[in-house]
């Protein structure tokens, strides 16, 4: 089975990461995998091509695919898209954003092949809420990939795909690297963070909409009643300054929470630094990942209940739940960084619960499947 996954974009943000981490290893299950993305400019090694290489995959970067939906854009890529399926005789081609699926979807029509499309829905909410997506669904699809068993459900409803061809999976991270039991390095002097500081780290761009007031004002409540909880913040973002680092100062928060901006190399040692993660609205990959890396690498979670949170974190087991209440979470913030059995009790449940079910090898034996019923549906109609 040869597959090609369709990834329009340069930038290694949101989906992307998780796109490639099921593109290789779906080729080391023995998956015939080609994977086109958008080139990398100037040849920038923090771009999606460089990454992908990086792990392994070789990127086709020459099919004009671009994050810009202009009608000459769509044109040419359909162009290229058509030709790289009759060349490769691709079998299944996998897309991972609409302006994707929309391409290869003409591609396949207009090649009048047997070519079949596969959708990986990356939000929490069902494709099928827009005209749009639904017309994709119901003309351009025949296998689909939902994040949220909500999703799936509505999905499933509004597609009038078959129920084998409509699957549920969840985000996946590698839990070799993201391991509790590794040996890091301690990065909180670096930060300027005491050995016996209670961090309470949050990872997420610093936008708007990402609800970091609620953070700032619950760590500003926990820390005046017990002085040695820290915040840790990682992430950046056009709005870093206003949303982040003023809003502290203002609050008289300077001295206790650090903004390190964005951390590479060192990034799991600075998770395994944390005592607990506070997360209250997804990004743009709606799986959550950056809430998946915390409870593989045995950190507790206090989380919103928004978008796929609640589908991933069992209240009061493996994390904590809570309203857009500030003094709710600092509440939690308190009785966590009080109980250190409580955290390592909470951290061993969510890194067991990752064990089982965020694995890379369950999610690309999910999508693995699912072609394979795909396939099975194309043989069954041809015959």
């Amino acid at each position: 089975m040869r597959v090609l996954h369709l990834y329009g974009d340069h930038k290694w943000t949101g989906p992307a990461e998780p796109a490639v981490n099921l593109c290789v290893k779906l080729k080391e299950m023995g998956r015939h995998v080609h994977f086109a993305c958008c080139p990398a400019p100037g040849g920038r090694p923090d771009m999606l091509e460089s990454k992908a290489r990086a792990r392994g995959l070789k990127p086709v970067t020459d099919l004009h695919l671009n994050p810009a939906l202009s009608l000459s854009n769509v044109t040419s890529a359909i162009r290229r898209v058509m030709g790289y399926m009759r060349t490769y005789n691709i079998e299944i081609v996998h897309v991972h954003q609409g302006r994707d699926h929309l391409i290869a979807g003409l591609a396949a029509r207009h090649t009048r092949s047997a070519v079949r499309i596969v959708r990986t829905n990356y939000s929490a909410d069902p494709l099928s809420a827009d005209w749009r997506p639904r017309l994709l669904l119901r003309r351009h699809t025949d296998g689909l990939l939902d994040i949220s068993v909500k999703a799936v459900q509505a999905d499933l409803a509004a597609s009038e795909l078959p129920r084998d061809v409509v699957g549920h999976i969840h985000g996946a991270v590698d839990m070799e690297r993201f391991d509790p039991t590794r040996e890091f390095q301690d990065v909180r002097a670096r930060f300027g963070l005491r050995p016996d500081d209670v961090v309470v780290g949050i990872v997420a761009r610093l936008q708007r909409h990402r609800k970091f007031d609620l953070y700032l004002k619950a760590i500003k409540i926990a820390s005046e009643s017990a002085p040695g909880i820290r915040g840790l913040v990682l992430g950046r973002g056009t709005h870093m300054k206003r949303v982040g680092i003023d809003a502290a100062r203002r609050m008289g928060l300077g001295e206790t929470i650090v903004f390190p901006g964005y951390v590479g190399e060192d990034y799991e040692a600075t998770l395994a630094a944390f005592d607990m993660k506070v997360f209250l609205v997804p990004g743009s990959d709606g799986s959550c990942r950056a809430v998946l890396e915390a409870m593989a690498m045995a950190r507790p979670v206090i989380a919103a209940k928004r978008g796929i949170l609640p589908e991933i974190i069992e209240h009061g087991r493996t994390g904590i739940l809570v309203e857009d209440d500030p003094h709710e979470i600092a509440e939690w913030i308190l009785r966590l960084a009080g109980h250190p059995a409580l955290r390592r009790t909470l951290g061993a449940m969510a890194r067991k619960t990752a064990e089982r079910e965020f694995t890379l090898e369950a999610q690309a034996e999910a999508v693995s499947r699912l072609y394979d019923s795909v396939m099975a549906r194309k043989k069954a109609k041809a015959g």
